[in-house]
């Protein structure tokens, strides 16, 4: 469901007060997708939650009354979710404050075949009915686990399902006496909210994807190259944010020249501001920096250059556009080997000069994946990356 659109939830559910760590998300000051508190500052939720301009804030509501609502420092969609992909549609927000609330933890067990016909609640701020237009209100429901994929889950009427306004909701579940942890977050389902809900499981993306992300948040006295989301996780107090990967921010430091910075970072100004210690261009995550993993890159594409050619980040393309790759700061719009019909492109890196100095104190080495470390295979070679088209039902 598009932001700006009043919805209502969970259909055959009953209204509750409780469930403090179900948030609805806002744009506009209307709710249009749901979430659930997974550590004090992170809300995890649907990916297509938020594409485009996405959340502006959450609202919570622990109990009666209005509830109260804070602000979306930032947010981050599974680097490989496409539309369409339930078993991708996982995304995490970043709040501006720290809630003091329960939160619900992660469930990281993996689930199993005998899982499937178990019971599991399912708490969102959704339409009861596709026609439902009633005031907002929370609401849970009882669903059945009918089906498992390697990341994905199927949920039949057990009497509820989700409808419109519950991507992102929770799939809440307990094994014996142990607390209710999220086994998955509500992607898609039927147009009428009768026959079946698709969620993606969290045990899938819990140690790829969901676990960095809350240790980023957590951390403390970054050295300068460190990951950070904001300028508390460093030592320096600087978190700077690359304009060419805004995605994969790192620690910093003042600077007056090369010699104040780490070994592999420079010392340059963005615009107006002060000079910082930087990785020089590509950043890591950038189009043309080293990778291994399609989530090491801004655009979730990590490109190999043919054999025994060092991975780099990329983004797709297409051919006919002339300017295809001029809005990711230049290169070439290469043919995909093993990808038909598709393009990427490729941008030439550039080497990183290395200094023995550092003035920023005893700061940890640079990532692997900075780019001093890549040594560009020749331009024109083919790009050897696996690709897979996607296709889904609707989303809510």
């Amino acid at each position: 469901m598009a932001p700006g659109t009043l919805v209502q939830p969970v259909t055959s559910g009953t209204p509750t007060e409780g469930e403090p760590a179900v948030v609805a998300l806002l744009a506009g000051g209307k709710v249009f997708c749901s979430g659930v508190l997974v550590h004090p500052r992170a809300v995890l939720t649907a990916a297509h939650c938020l594409v485009g301009t996405g959340p502006e804030s959450v609202l919570f509501m622990p109990g009666t009354g209005a509830g109260s609502s804070v602000e979306v420092r930032k947010r981050w969609l599974h680097p490989r979710y496409t539309s369409g992909r339930s078993d991708l549609d996982i995304g995490l927000v970043l709040l501006s404050a720290r809630m003091d609330l329960p939160f619900v933890p992660v469930g990281v067990e993996p689930l199993a075949a005998q899982d499937v016909g178990r019971e599991v609640r399912i708490v969102g701020f959704g339409r009861t009915s596709p026609g439902d237009t009633r005031s907002l209100e929370k609401r849970q429901g009882t669903s059945i686990l009918d089906a498992l994929t390697a990341s994905g889950m199927r949920l039949v009427a057990g009497p509820s399902l989700a409808c419109g306004g519950d991507s992102g909701a929770p799939v809440l579940g307990a094994r014996g006496s142990a607390p209710e942890v999220v086994l998955g977050i509500i992607s898609n389902g039927d147009e009428e909210c009768a026959d079946h809900t698709d969620a993606v499981r969290t045990d899938a993306h819990a140690g790829a994807f969901i676990d960095p992300l809350v240790a980023r948040i957590d951390s403390t006295f970054g050295a300068p190259g460190d990951s950070c989301v904001d300028d508390g996780n460093c030592e320096s107090g600087m978190c700077f944010e690359p304009s060419d990967a805004p995605d994969f921010p790192y620690c910093s430091c003042a600077c007056t020249g090369d010699g104040d910075c780490p070994e592999a970072m420079r010392c340059g100004a963005e615009g107006e501001r002060t000079k910082l210690c930087r990785f020089p261009e590509p950043s890591p995550g950038a189009i043309g920096a080293p990778c291994s993993t399609n989530e090491e890159c801004q655009f979730g594409m990590c490109a190999s250059f043919a054999v025994h050619a060092a991975k780099t980040c990329s983004v797709l393309c297409f051919p006919e556009d002339p300017a295809a790759c001029s809005e990711y700061g230049g290169g070439a719009c290469t043919k995909l080997t093993g990808a038909e019909g598709s393009w990427g492109c490729l941008r030439p890196a550039r080497r990183t000069p290395v200094t023995t100095e550092s003035g920023c104190s005893a700061a940890r080495p640079a990532p692997a994946r900075a780019p001093w470390s890549l040594l560009l295979a020749i331009l024109g070679v083919l790009i050897v990356v696996s690709f897979r088209r996607r296709s889904g039902s609707r989303a809510w």
